[in-house]
């Protein structure tokens, strides 16, 4: 695939490393055409910010987003862990300069030095009108009144929980098994995997446990009792559900293009989980922000 028209999307954390974005920025319109908004010509989706930022671009993409793909550089003081490339300045192990980064940066995408990935997220089609949608996620929780929810929740028309009672239920992607999921005690999953994670939060039935079910198979969701809850989308957006309602939850019908770098300082997936999350617990880890 040949990149020649990118849009670059800077998000909320876009006052980080204000001097370094904008020498990079200034480097990419060089290269390429830079869209000012995005467009059906466009080739790729740039986010210079953090996983938020990264999950808000391609929420505001709408429709394109299954069109275009994606790619996130980061550039703020978070976590990170969505991505696999970041500013040489904010890793110490990196002793590029910015003008270098920058060239191999803009070498990589010219001669196609990457590979296109699917990334499937989660989605829950409530009606015609009102699909709601998650790369990492979409969370069932209660309201601002400290109550349990209580949910009744099959698989295939299985019963899985009879009365899930506790803070909420998250139903993740394999993408989103390192977010919200993994802080409530579910599973690390593999992108590449297919699967949906069902992961309780804080039930107060001991034994309703994370579970991971087949993609194909799909999550049915009723609300039993109690005060509305609410169905958020990647922490980003939220849709009250009243008690006596029902819906499904299943893999999204569409993937997302992630675009996966093969250049110097690329993180795999395993080097992100030890430095970022500390999996393997060697002595002295450091935690890398970067």
């Amino acid at each position: 695939m040949a990149i020649d028209r990118i849009w670059i999307f800077e998000g909320k954390a876009g006052k980080n490393f204000p001097k370094e974005k904008e020498l990079l920025i200034q480097e990419l319109k060089r290269a390429f055409t830079v869209d000012s908004k995005l467009t059906a010509k466009t080739s790729l989706a740039v986010s210079l910010a953090g996983d938020g930022s990264l999950l808000s671009m391609i929420r505001n993409m709408g429709g394109k987003r299954f069109d275009i793909p994606v790619l996130g550089v980061h550039t703020s003081d978070g976590l990170g862990f969505l991505h696999r490339l970041a500013l040489p300045g904010k890793s110490a192990s990196s002793s590029l300069t910015l003008k270098a980064w920058s060239k191999m940066f803009i070498e990589m995408l010219k001669t196609g030095s990457y590979q296109l990935q699917k990334r499937w997220g989660v989605e829950a089609p409530l009606n015609r009108h009102h699909l709601c949608w998650g790369m990492n996620d979409l969370v069932m929780s209660k309201g601002a009144l400290s109550r349990m929810v209580s949910l009744k929740v099959k698989v295939d028309g299985s019963l899985l929980f009879a009365k899930l009672r506790g803070d909420g239920l998250i139903i993740a992607s394999p993408t989103g098994s390192t977010a919200y999921s993994l802080a409530a005690g579910g599973p690390i999953v593999v992108p590449g995997l297919d699967g949906i994670l069902i992961t309780p939060i804080l039930p107060h039935e001991i034994a309703q446990r994370p579970i991971v079910i087949s993609s194909n198979s799909s999550v049915q969701i009723e609300v039993l009792e109690g005060p509305p809850c609410y169905l958020t989308e990647d922490g980003q957006r939220t849709t009250e559900i009243k008690a006596g309602q029902s819906f499904m939850i299943q893999k999204s019908s569409k993937p997302i293009c992630w675009l996966e770098p093969e250049m110097e300082g690329v993180r795999d997936y395993f080097e992100l989980l030890r430095t970022k999350l500390g999996l393997g617990g060697e002595k002295g880890a450091r935690i890398d922000k970067s």
